[in-house]
């Protein structure tokens, strides 16, 4: 092997199962594979996975002990005849579909089953960091939701569901500094950007649009709490509105409630796993609180 690849065959050997394992880990983390809670269809997936390593490095063995000593002349005992190269090629060609469907049908899944249990699990997850994150929401701003949702005509708890569930995308310490840090030294990558600021995480470009006027004139509020919490009053009032409005298109276009709707307004889709989590925790939190579009005092 040195001698044509400048490589030991440990080398290659080693890179084809470190290659392997680096095209399936991002489906590993991104399908959750190796969290809690475990399942049937999580194992199976993960031992297709691991069959696909097994089957790289068999391949990869075979080439260096049977083909690779063929063509350099040496003689080899299992199929010893000059036409060796050409008969390891055709097996190789018939062997690795075949093993592939023998994986395939060994680890084999419903995926409306498998897209299911991910989606049930992703609001599983959500819905307990939801309840964690929603006891901060109130503390913190407890008097500026009541205070900008009174003056709306909104329901309180709305505001606080929609805050609790925007904080939980908004990441960890450093976003948060990173954000105050761009907004006040680099406000025009900000807005050229149209980033997402503060506890409501709302995009410049929404806040200009609600406010009707340029993210410019808004640049020393940008960060404070007040001002977003009162933004977020008045785009979900606006939002609330609209649906009442075109209810019935809505329906037609299969927009099946106000949450899907408001969902839909945040996240860009109802019906993607992102606006299904969303909608399903809205009205998991909202159902028993009385109207949206109604002051509601309901902060703890």
């Amino acid at each position: 092997m040195r001698k044509i690849t400048n490589f030991t065959a440990s080398d290659v050997s080693n890179g084809f199962i470190i290659g392997s394992f680096l095209t399936v880990w991002p489906a590993i983390v991104y399908f959750k594979l190796l969290r809690p809670p475990f399942a049937k269809y999580k194992a199976l997936i993960l031992l297709r996975y691991i069959l696909y390593i097994i089957l790289v490095y068999s391949a990869v063995k075979f080439t260096q002990e049977l083909i690779l000593p063929s063509i350099n002349g040496e003689e080899q005992y299992i199929l010893d005849n000059s036409g060796i190269g050409i008969i390891m090629s055709l097996v190789l060609m018939i062997t690795a579909p075949t093993l592939d469907y023998f994986i395939t049908d060994i680890c084999h899944f419903n995926n409306a089953s498998y897209n299911f249990n991910l989606l049930k699990e992703e609001i599983e997850v959500s819905s307990r960091q939801f309840d964690i994150d929603i006891y901060y929401i109130q503390r913190l701003y407890k008097y500026e939701i009541e205070k900008y949702s009174r003056e709306y005509n909104i329901n309180s708890r709305l505001i606080e569901v929609i805050l609790t569930l925007e904080s939980m995308h908004r990441g960890e310490l450093i976003r948060k500094i990173g954000e105050k840090i761009g907004c006040k030294y680099f406000y025009f990558l900000v807005v050229n950007q149209d980033m997402s600021i503060g506890v409501s995480q709302m995009k410049i470009s929404t806040i200009s649009r609600v406010l009707k006027t340029s993210p410019y004139n808004f640049k020393r509020k940008i960060t404070s709490t007040k001002f977003l919490i009162r933004v977020t009053c008045r785009y979900l009032k606006e939002i609330l509105e609209e649906y009442e409005f075109n209810r019935e298109y809505e329906k037609k276009r299969g927009i099946d409630d106000v949450y899907e709707y408001i969902a839909e307004s945040y996240t860009g889709s109802a019906k993607n796993k992102s606006g299904k989590v969303y909608s399903i925790i809205l009205k998991k939190n909202l159902k028993n609180w009385g109207e949206l579009n109604e002051f509601n005092e309901s902060v703890g």
